[in-house]
């Protein structure tokens, strides 16, 4: 269990749709062009890169992460409206 009982694993398949439907909160209607197939592609391509913060088993933030072999790269580092100043953007960056 990480800081503030933040919990951060890989996303998986079944992971998906929640991540999807996620995103579009936590972006409070933004415009997002997301779809379930570049998901997928993302999580079959790397299984590690897609990141989630769960506190008491709800879905609070994500991250994905890239290393090309010289940098990192941050991609959909969001964090939910109702659990940010929480350290959960800090914790996700961490774990990566």
């Amino acid at each position: 269990m990480g800081e503030f009982g933040v919990e951060v694993r890989f996303g998986t398949l079944a992971d998906i749709t929640p991540v999807l439907d996620f995103w579009r909160e936590a972006a409070e209607d933004t415009d997002r062009h997301d779809s379930a197939d570049q998901v997928t592609a993302l999580i079959r391509h790397d299984p590690e890169a897609l990141l989630l913060a769960e506190l008491d088993g709800e879905l609070v933030g994500t991250l994905i992460a890239g290393w090309d072999g010289w940098r990192a790269h941050f991609y959909r580092l969001a964090v939910h409206p109702d659990h940010r100043r929480k350290r959960i953007a800090t914790t996700l960056p961490a774990a990566a």
